[in-house]
C-alpha cells in the first residue's frame, strides 16, 4: 500500500523530510511519474530559493537528483557519466524500494 498518492502530499512530505544545509526549499510538483514497467510512482525534487518565490523550482548544479517515492522514501541518485557497468534508473529504485519497504 503506498504511503503517498498525491503530488501535494509529495512534495510536504519531501519539505518535512528532506535536510539540506544550503538555503534552499525542496519542492516535488508535477505529476507523478512511473518506474517503467511497475506501478512505482516517483516525484522528482527540485529546490526553490525562498528569496525568490516567484522563480522556477530548479534542479542542484553538481549534486545528485533527489527522489521521492510512493513508498515515503527520498532517494538519491549520483549525477555521472554512464559507465558499461551501471544501473540503469529502475534498477536503482527497486534495489532501495526493495531493501527499505
Amino acid at each position: 500500500m503506498s504511503k503517498i498518492t498525491t503530488t501535494e502530499e509529495a512534495d510536504a512530505f519531501a519539505k518535512q523530510n528532506f535536510k539540506s544545509s544550503l538555503n534552499v526549499t525542496p519542492v516535488a510538483m508535477g505529476e507523478p511519474q512511473v518506474v517503467e514497467g511497475t506501478d512505482i510512482k516517483y516525484w522528482h525534487i527540485l529546490y526553490q530559493n525562498p528569496d525568490q518565490p516567484d522563480g522556477q523550482p530548479k534542479p542542484l548544479t553538481g549534486g545528485p537528483n533527489n527522489f521521492v517515492l510512493d513508498s515515503g522514501q527520498i532517494i538519491s541518485i549520483p549525477v555521472r557519466p554512464p559507465e558499461p557497468d551501471s544501473k540503469s534508473f529502475k534498477e536503482l529504485v527497486l534495489e532501495q524500494y526493495r531493501s527499505d519497504s
